[in-house]
């Protein structure tokens, strides 16, 4: 498969980097999950948890509780943030950090 797939990239001026490239299964609530192997030439692609994709954090099961974690975590600290220095700042000032 990777030699038709390897052939396939030098025809049309391509090339896979094995670094870089991430497998991602994805699995419904029933099924067991388990561990993906697939190498080329003594390099192995590395299988990934939670990816990012266009902003929005996948899970296996397709649920949208990490995606939900992830900036809420976030928000928590730069409200954190604001509270500390809200002595030490006008409101124009403090309306200015808000909104960068």
């Amino acid at each position: 498969m990777f030699i038709q797939l390897n052939n396939w990239f030098a025809v049309n001026l391509l090339s896979l980097n094995l670094k870089r490239t991430q497998i991602y299964a994805f699995y419904d609530k029933k099924t067991s999950v388990y561990e993906i192997s697939i190498g080329y030439n003594n390099m192995f692609i590395s299988n990934i948890l939670n990816p990012k994709f266009l902003g929005l954090v996948i899970t296996k099961s397709l649920s949208c509780n990490d995606h939900i974690t992830h900036p809420s975590t976030k928000l928590s600290k730069a409200c954190y943030v604001l509270k500390c220095i809200r002595p030490f700042m006008s409101q124009d000032k403090l309306k200015s950090v808000y909104y960068s």
